[in-house]
């Protein structure tokens, strides 16, 4: 073999170390439980980096934002998932688009809620599912209802 032929191979291993690495943004927006073979499920630390991890994926379909706070001083996320532009109830009222609610989880023990839901709104978003589905309503997912029982 010449020294050409074996050089290519070592050029291409060297040229896609040179690559910049994915950003967060760019990772999949997978949880704990997906990750886990759904065996286990995450913590409250989850829902707070998954929400901001959607909106920043999908900065035009996905708002997170805080609907509350719990006794203990955390914020109660919700995820606002829509692809025609309606994120508050009056932009959903004047372009006549229903508006479902999605509640993941009340009690710690409830709670694979939580992620089927975000496993959920990633197909949708991703259009694996239900494709337009999102530009004909709304959904407002909260992933964690008691925030304090999921520590």
């Amino acid at each position: 073999m010449t020294t050409a032929r074996l050089a290519l191979p070592a050029l291409l291993c060297l040229a896609g170390l040179a690559l910049p690495a994915p950003s967060r943004a760019e990772a999949p927006l997978t949880t704990h439980s997906e990750r886990s073979g759904f065996v286990e499920t995450g913590r409250y630390p989850e829902v707070i980096e998954l929400c901001g991890a959607f909106a920043a994926r999908y900065p035009d379909a996905v708002r997170c934002t805080d609907f509350g706070t719990s006794p203990q001083g955390r914020p109660m996320k919700a995820l606002v998932v829509s692809q025609s532009g309606a994120f508050t109830p009056e932009q959903a009222r004047a372009q006549g688009l229903p508006v479902t609610l999605i509640q993941g989880g009340i009690h710690a023990g409830e709670i694979d809620g939580k992620d089927a839901g975000f496993l959920a709104l990633r197909q949708l978003l991703e259009g694996e599912v239900s494709p337009g589905v999102l530009k004909m309503q709304v959904f407002v997912f909260v992933p964690v209802f008691n925030v304090p029982g999921t520590a």
